[in-house]
C-alpha cells in the first residue's frame, strides 16, 4: 500500500534533485538517511519515487534509503 505521506515526500525530493542535478549528467542514484522516528516505509518510499521520476530526467535513479535507528542522550552525562 502506497502512503500519502511518502507519496509527498517523493515529489518533493524528486523535484530537489532535479533542480540540483547537473545538466549535462545523469542521476544514477540518490541517498537520504531517515530517522526512525519520521514514521516512513523505506520500501514505500522506493516505489513512490518510481512513480513520481517516470519519464523525467532523473528516471531509473536508485533511491538508497538509511534508516537510522533513533537515539536518546542525556544532557546531564
Amino acid at each position: 500500500m502506497l502512503g500519502v505521506h511518502e507519496f509527498s515526500i517523493a515529489e518533493a525530493l524528486a523535484a530537489l534533485v532535479q533542480r540540483h542535478a547537473p545538466a549535462a549528467g545523469r542521476v544514477r542514484e540518490v541517498e537520504i538517511i531517515v530517522g526512525a522516528l519520521r514514521g516512513l516505509e523505506p520500501e514505500s518510499l522506493r516505489t513512490c519515487w518510481e512513480a513520481v521520476t517516470r519519464d523525467t530526467p532523473i528516471a531509473g535513479a536508485i533511491l538508497q534509503v538509511d534508516l537510522r535507528p533513533w537515539s536518546i542522550t542525556c544532557s546531564s552525562c
